[in-house]
């Protein structure tokens, strides 16, 4: 349960780190990283599937994860948390920030955090 509040804290400070630091950065630094984010994702994800026994059960898992995903409106479900949030910051903070940037940013760290390879090995285990 521990581990959950960590991931959740977590990606509250990558998006507003994030955000703070995006300021600093110019668009094409900003493409790098997360261009750099994605290729180590891929890499890792593609050495942990080819050191699988089986590489039917993670097609199979992609696949089922993906059609859930699809039905239950995951994606929504999580920008509109993402909204959210942000009106609680703004509140908190009198920040008006812009929406669109924050929720951009909150996605991103959920993708990075929430559903990364290593975090769903540290759920398992």
């Amino acid at each position: 349960m521990t581990g959950t509040f960590l991931n959740v804290a977590a990606i509250i400070i990558g998006t507003i780190l994030g955000m703070t630091a995006g300021r600093f950065l110019t668009k094409k630094i900003q493409e790098t990283v997360v261009a750099g984010m994605g290729i180590f994702t891929i890499g890792l994800g593609l050495k942990m599937f080819f050191d699988s026994e089986n590489v039917l059960i993670p097609l199979g898992s992609i696949i089922i994860g993906a059609i859930i995903g699809e039905i239950i409106g995951i994606e929504k479900g999580t920008e509109n948390l993402g909204g959210w949030i942000n009106k609680q910051f703004n509140k908190l903070t009198g920040y008006e920030g812009s929406e669109s940037k924050f929720i951009k940013g909150f996605m991103t760290a959920t993708l990075l955090f929430g559903v990364g390879p290593i975090t769903l090995l540290g759920s398992i285990s």
